[in-house]
């Protein structure tokens, strides 16, 4: 039966992302295909519950180590590898604020709110650790579900960078602050101990945790890099299988070293992804470009869409409506909006460091975060498989088995005890329980309820990607509105030595930086054209104006500089023909032909 479930569980993923793709086609963007594998899983697991078939309904149960080793990894590699990686640096500030102390807040808000709102009667009553744990998962954004629905509508690289940047390091937020709360739930706490010093504990595991990951993965990602540089295969023929092989390897060994480390897998393979897209990928072949991007892209998305069919399947194969705390979930879903609020905190204070670096004259400092951009980007709260998840592990191990926070019935009153319950606790629940009901009803509510008007809202902020003229599309290479790579900053500088070192591209330091190793295909995927098939064999180079030229760059030739007093197209600027005359020449006829390039004056097709 094991294997029939299997037969089942691949048809619906096939099944969900073509009717999302038939959806897409005919513009129904307020149905997205989250909300279609939610419902799809949710009607295989009511079929094998109307034939009573528990075998089957035992096999779509969801299991959080089978999410977090075969389902997360794929998905959170393909989104950082195909990232617009200048854009995530770019804004890695207003990142770091609301991944980090923005979740903070959060957990302790929403904990702090759920425990009173139990203490007064308006819905079940957890306990204190009980109610900080459940705070700590449910604050955390999930990337899984913010990866389908922003791709899907297309936003603008500096919020993409920014949403999925938060969801998946306050992911590791997340994790650690509920291991830590675990930790207080244990025997030992139990036993009496200094709390200060368990919370200044906590801040430094939080913190080995995070460096520790993030050094796994960019040791993996630099390592990659190196092996494609000396190994040169780009230099043979029909090698991009061995390519695409090898670089199979690197991003899955970060993962699981870090696991096995017990660090943040999460955080070792999203870096991974963006050093690999930086320095690995231009020591590949052209052929090898463009199949590493559809293989990680399409594991990424048959990964995603079956995290949604699970998520259905979950709905019934878990006791979701046996007792349920609907009140619970009501109450920590106003909570959850409320401590979201933090989005507009650290805008302010990204504005403010922005301003005060423009003040004193430091060129090339980000754009400042309108409060309509602050609005998507607190819209874009979704909750999905990572909160599940660590609340499916917590009610496996019956971390918080006690009812009601802690309530016992009183033994002298055992004919009438159930009246002097608290309000809201209904026999044979758990504070387990009650969390794992309430994490996956919010889960499902936001799908659906944020994940339909998001493209509306995206509309309303002005978050879309902007649609250019014809002019500037050629100009552009066909990426709309993507930001510019940076120009000056600790990662430009670090760049500047990284490149020679990893990459077979030699430095063309034109205004004493060199290019940024960042390809059309991460870029394009990350404003939500990645199915969009461009022409291929191309590398994006940055412009003053925002946009993008296209000019192909053989790993083997280095690039020339342009002659300066090269005239420039009638459709172009003086500005636009200055800074395309800084841009490198394409390969020569022979090379495009030994590497099966497209000709230079083609561009990307809209």
């Amino acid at each position: 039966m094991f294997r029939w479930t299997c037969v089942v569980g691949i048809l619906a993923v096939g099944a969900t992302i073509l009717i999302g793709d038939l959806l897409e086609r005919r513009h129904v963007y307020r149905v997205p295909e989250a909300a279609v594998g939610l419902a799809v899983g949710g009607g295989l697991a009511a079929m094998a519950m109307l034939v009573h078939n528990t075998e089957m309904m035992v096999a779509e149960r969801f299991n959080d180590e089978f999410f977090m080793v075969w389902l997360l990894p794929p998905i959170i590699f393909a989104a950082g590898f195909n990232m617009n990686v200048p854009a995530f640096f770019a804004n890695i500030l207003p990142t770091v604020l609301l991944a980090f102390g923005g979740t903070l807040l959060s957990a302790f808000f929403v904990g702090g709110a759920i425990y009173a709102a139990g203490q007064v009667g308006l819905c079940y009553p957890l306990s204190k650790l009980a109610a900080l744990f459940f705070g700590s998962l449910i604050s955390a954004t999930d990337p899984v579900t913010v990866l389908a629905v922003f791709k899907a509508i297309g936003v603008r690289d500096d919020i993409f960078a920014i949403v999925f940047g938060e969801s998946v390091l306050n992911d590791a937020v997340a994790i650690v602050l509920a291991r830590t709360v675990l930790a207080f739930a244990g025997p030992e706490a139990a036993e009496g101990g200094d709390t200060a010093t368990a919370i200044v504990l906590a801040v430094v595991i939080f913190v080995i945790i995070f460096l520790g990951s993030m050094a796994i993965g960019v040791l993996a990602g630099m390592l990659c890099a190196l092996t494609f540089k000396h190994m040169r295969l780009y230099e043979h023929d029909e090698k991009q299988v061995v390519e695409a092989s090898v670089a199979f390897v690197f991003p899955w060994a970060a993962y699981y070293a870090a696991e096995a480390l017990e660090l943040s897998g999460i955080v070792a393979i999203l870096f991974c992804g963006i050093v690999m897209a930086t320095y690995a990928r231009p020591n590949l072949s052209d052929a090898a470009v463009v199949l590493t991007r559809d293989l990680f892209e399409a594991l990424a998305k048959g990964a995603e869409t079956f995290v949604f069919v699970y998520l259905g399947m979950a709905v019934l194969t878990f006791p979701i409506f046996s007792h349920t705390v609907w009140l619970l979930a009501a109450c920590t879903m106003v909570a959850c909006l409320f401590g979201r609020l933090h989005v507009f905190v650290g805008a302010a204070i990204t504005n403010a460091i922005r301003r005060g670096t423009r003040e004193k004259g430091r060129a090339g400092a980000a754009r400042t975060i309108s409060v309509k951009h602050a609005t998507a980007i607190w819209f874009s709260g979704l909750r999905g498989g990572v909160a599940f998840a660590i609340a499916a592990a917590s009610f496996g191990d019956s971390d918080f088995g006690t009812r009601c926070g802690g309530w016992v019935r009183d033994a002298g009153d055992a004919g009438d005890a159930e009246a002097h319950a608290p309000s809201h606790c209904p026999e044979g629940s758990t504070d387990s329980l009650a969390i794992l009901q309430a994490t996956l009803l919010i889960a499902v509510f936001t799908i659906v309820a944020f994940g339909s008007p998001s493209r509306d809202v995206a509309v309303v902020c002005k978050v879309l990607q902007p649609k250019r003229s014809s002019t500037s599309q050629h100009g552009a290479g066909g990426i709309q509105g993507a930001s510019s790579a940076p120009k000056y900053g600790w990662w430009r500088a670090l760049d500047a030595r990284l490149t020679p070192f990893l990459t077979v591209r030699s430095v063309h330091a034109a205004d004493g930086a060199p290019p940024v190793a960042s390809n059309e295909s991460s870029l394009r995927a990350a404003v939500g054209l990645a199915a969009h098939k461009p022409a291929p064999h191309s590398l994006l180079q940055g412009q003053d104006d925002g946009g993008w030229n296209t000019e192909s760059v053989v790993p083997d030739q280095p690039p020339s500089p342009r002659s300066a007093d090269q005239p420039p197209q009638s459709e172009e600027s003086v500005e636009d023909a200055a800074e395309r005359s800084r841009m490198p020449l394409a390969p020569s006829k022979d090379a495009q032909m030994r590497r099966g390039s497209l000709p230079n004056d083609e561009t990307f097709p809209l």
